[in-house]
């Protein structure tokens, strides 16, 4: 499984996962059987070949897929063939694209514009992209995903969170206008926020929080009147590419500059670091947890995934592989 650097699970099978990267191929695969299923190659003789990007979309039907050309392409997942795809309408020159994908709509996907710096949205049953947020920073954009409903600024509707190089998390609806902007004092390249409800505290008195990484980690609560920041702490081993809480949002983990996955213990007012569970000989390039909690996929610079049991959703055994 040489040369993927980028994955993703899809949300409804706990074992299949999407991986591509720089020979233009999507490779298919199995977490239970560690074997890919098939692959397919989205790449045209006259275009880049390079994957930069990938995600499946809600239902785990569909698997959105941008390329150093410019292009975004939708892969059938069951049959294993492109059949629509949008011309210059992602960043090319991002050695990672943040693809997002909305977690209650199949149709809704968003990715970094052409020139890094805004957002692009797209609304799949069209044959054009939907929006150009254009210029929503001074830099290159770090990360990008969907808010959940629940939370204030979306008022039921969809938002967008993303952060960039030049320090800035923004919040933004999809009429352009940004409803939230707080300055991290790092450039962002990674960020997650608290799984669930919105202000929905569980019987372990976790707050909802977004969390912003880079050269380190920070969080911030947020409510209607202001965002405050509560914690600043640093990785394990080296500046954060990519973060996830797990399901629970008990625990965090983190990707590394250096190569290794990291893992978090989250209490109601700080989270405390456990352990290293792997490493990569190279950065990590991508990184996600199965649906359920079981798995940890990694990609990396060497060339290699990296798979990691986390056991059962409650209970099990823990053990590494790399896929080869």
């Amino acid at each position: 499984m040489k040369h993927q650097l980028f994955v993703h699970f899809n949300p409804k099978d706990r074992y299949l996962f999407a991986s591509g990267g720089k020979d233009g191929k999507v490779l298919l695969n199995s977490a239970l059987t560690k074997k890919s299923i098939k692959g397919l190659s989205v790449a045209s003789l006259n275009l880049t070949k390079r994957i930069n990007g990938l995600a499946f979309v809600a239902g785990g039907e569909k698997l959105v897929v941008s390329s150093e050309s410019r292009r975004m392409s939708l892969v059938d997942v069951e049959r294993g063939e492109m059949f629509v795809f949008y011309e210059n309408s992602v960043c090319s020159h991002s050695a990672r694209q943040p693809v997002a994908t909305h977690s209650d709509s199949p149709d809704l996907v968003a990715c970094v514009t052409v020139n890094g710096k805004g957002i692009t949205l797209f609304d799949l049953r069209m044959p054009l992209p939907l929006d150009f947020l254009v210029d929503l920073y001074d830099s290159s954009i770090g990360d990008l995903m969907f808010l959940d409903k629940s939370w204030p600024w979306g008022s039921g509707q969809v938002s967008l969170l993303s952060g960039g190089g030049d320090h800035n998390v923004k919040i933004t609806n999809f009429g352009g206008t940004t409803q939230l902007s707080l300055n991290t004092g790092m450039s962002v390249s990674a960020l997650a926020y608290s799984p669930g409800r919105f202000g929905a505290s569980n019987c372990r008195g976790y707050k909802s929080v977004i969390l912003a990484a880079g050269d380190f980690i920070s969080c911030h609560e947020p409510s209607l009147e202001e965002v405050k920041p509560s914690e600043c702490f640093k990785n394990i081993n080296g500046p954060v590419l990519r973060a996830k809480y797990s399901c629970s949002g008990g625990l965090l983990y983190t990707a590394s500059e250096r190569g290794s996955i990291c893992r978090f213990r989250r209490y109601p007012d700080r989270h405390e670091a456990l352990e290293e569970l792997y490493s990569h000989d190279g950065p990590v390039t991508d990184f996600d947890i199965s649906s359920y909690g079981e798995y940890i996929v990694s990609a990396s610079l060497d060339g290699f995934i990296g798979l990691y049991s986390l056991g059962g959703p409650s209970h099990g055994n823990t053990q590494c592989w790399e896929l080869t």
